[in-house]
């Protein structure tokens, strides 16, 4: 299904992660376990999959600048996340099965922990074509 004909579809981490081949080059909006890192930051099924280091029940992310800014905010926490999704094969290797770039919105997930955050929970940027550096647009 799609998002309000943005053309983006809502689909499950784990039908993702089962088909990554199936979803390469879509813009998606997933929910999950965030968990942001200079090292390596990745949306996973669950938060105990992250505990567990289950990469192979993750897709990496690439974050925003602006998300390390709000790490507090959205790390190790459940959120829903929109960008593009690349397979593996199309940006290299790896223990996850793909890479969601291109972020354009964050939100945290109430539904799912009650962990939200109030003034910032949820944030979005303007797709490439439109992008201005240092931009942030806050929705209510």
């Amino acid at each position: 299904r799609t998002s309000q004909g943005s053309g983006t579809e809502v689909v499950s981490l784990i039908s993702v992660i089962a088909n990554p081949e199936r979803y390469d080059g879509r813009s998606l909006l997933l929910r999950g376990f965030l968990h942001i890192d200079y090292e390596g930051t990745a949306l996973y099924l669950h938060h105990t999959d992250y505990q567990c280091g289950l990469t192979e029940n993750a897709i990496a992310v690439t974050p925003r600048r602006e998300m390390f800014a709000a790490s507090g905010s959205y790390s190790d926490r459940y959120v829903i996340l929109c960008g593009v999704f690349r397979c593996r094969e199309k940006w290299g290797t790896g223990s996850h099965v793909g890479i969601l770039e291109e972020i354009s919105s964050i939100s945290a997930d109430r539904n799912a922990d009650g962990s939200h955050v109030t003034n910032s929970a949820h944030r979005s940027w303007p797709t490439r074509a439109t992008e201005r550096p240092g931009h942030v647009e806050r929705s209510p």
